[in-house]
């Protein structure tokens, strides 16, 4: 599969004797039992899945100056972590040299992002409207593709899973969702994981079992809307803010200005529940504002100057408490029910392999949340009832 054009060199090999397999999984099948699958027609092209997304996505580059992004070699906070519930999910297996098995469910790379929400103040959707700088960060990628810094990051994820988690010699599987951001990350990790020509196997429905970006949908939705309300209603009134909204306003003016929807303290709703059971108001302006300040200092083009580790930590927080409120409820179970069903499918077979990585989404880790009914800390960054899920996680 080509790599992306943007793809840095090379990072560290790990031991030349990881082994991948070389069985395809279907583009649109999903698994009636343990894995591994005897397939009729192999996965996509890679080529296929890079053009579909193409196709379907708008292509642009808000505010791009058409340069290269040049990523720091260093970045002052940890920018990526494995989760420690998901870390820790092993099988013992008499035959793998270290006797047991593992699943990483991953969420994708830093990303560009929208110029705009549905979940923002009504009337100020576009996120000019709450700032002065005239600018949104300059991604120099099509919406929600991975920035260049952001799959130089992915790439050392996989460096390091090949120090650390995968056993010399054992052997690794890589599925992914057919996203453009998953495709690349997975590519990224492969990278990581060492030189060579090796499958990454596509399954969109395990990603999203109610509407998958590519294949038949995989469950039927059996809640209402009502259901959604419900959850969103008592999530908004259980899980704690990250700091109070005084403060948090003050974080983001100082550091964006107020634009031209005024200060943040006057404007409402502040966080609200619509018909569908969504989250919407300043929060989810919040939300977006706090991706685009994170995700380009991590990319190593920073929005704006002047944010210190901490004010970082802080901002992110309101995107992990949107998420919290937002997709903890019945659809985020449905829509990950195959996921689950296929990590207990490959921990419970001895025919898969030691390793293997899904490279998905984080509303994937808020269904692993959802289902187990699991939280975590994951310092620096807020955890707990936030349920944190920075990319890379």
């Amino acid at each position: 599969a080509p790599l992306p054009s943007h793809s840095p060199s090379h990072p560290p090999s790990p031991p030349s004797s990881l082994r991948f397999p070389t069985q395809t999984l279907p583009l649109h099948s999903l698994p009636s039992s343990p894995l591994p699958f005897s397939p009729s027609h192999p996965a996509a092209p890679m080529e296929e899945v890079v053009a579909s997304n193409a196709a379907r996505r708008e292509v642009d580059t808000p505010n791009g100056s058409g340069k290269s992004l040049k990523a720091p070699l260093g970045l002052p906070f940890p920018v990526f972590l494995v989760i420690g519930f998901l870390s820790t999910i092993s099988c013992a297996r008499a035959d793998s040299p270290e006797g047991h098995r593992r699943v990483f469910v991953f969420r994708h790379c830093f990303r560009s992002t929208p110029a705009s929400s549905s979940h923002a103040v009504p009337e100020f959707e576009h996120m000019l409207n709450y700032t002065n700088k005239g600018t949104l960060p300059p991604w120099n990628t099509p919406t929600k593709w991975c920035t260049e810094g952001g799959w130089k990051i992915s790439s050392g994820t996989g460096s390091d899973l090949a120090s650390r988690f995968v056993p010399d010699g054992g052997t690794v599987s890589i599925i992914s969702d057919t996203s453009m951001r998953c495709s690349d990350t997975a590519l990224a990790i492969l990278r990581g994981l060492g030189e060579g020509v090796r499958p990454i196997h596509y399954d969109a429905p395990i990603f999203h079992a109610l509407e998958p970006d590519v294949g038949p949908a995989a469950c039927q939705a059996s809640f209402t809307d009502d259901d959604l309300v419900s959850a969103a209603r008592e999530r908004l009134d259980t899980v704690p803010t990250p700091t109070e909204y005084s403060e948090a306003y003050s974080l983001f003016e100082r550091l964006l200005g107020i634009g031209v929807a005024g200060p943040l303290g006057n404007l409402s709703p502040v966080a609200s529940v619509s018909s569908s059971g969504h989250l919407f108001g300043v929060v989810g302006a919040l939300k977006r504002l706090s991706q685009m300040l994170f995700y380009s200092y991590a990319s190593g083009a920073p929005w704006v100057s002047g944010a210190s580790t901490d004010d970082l930590y802080n901002l992110i927080a309101w995107q992990h408490y949107f998420r919290s409120v937002n997709s903890i409820n019945v659809e985020t179970a449905t829509n990950n029910a195959q996921l689950l069903k296929r990590i207990l499918n490959t921990l419970g077979s001895t025919d898969s392999s030691d390793t293997t990585i899904f490279v998905g989404h984080d509303s994937n880790i808020d269904g692993m949340a959802t289902l187990l009914n699991l939280n975590w800390e994951a310092p620096p960054y807020k955890g707990g009832a936030l349920l944190p899920s920075p990319p890379n996680s």
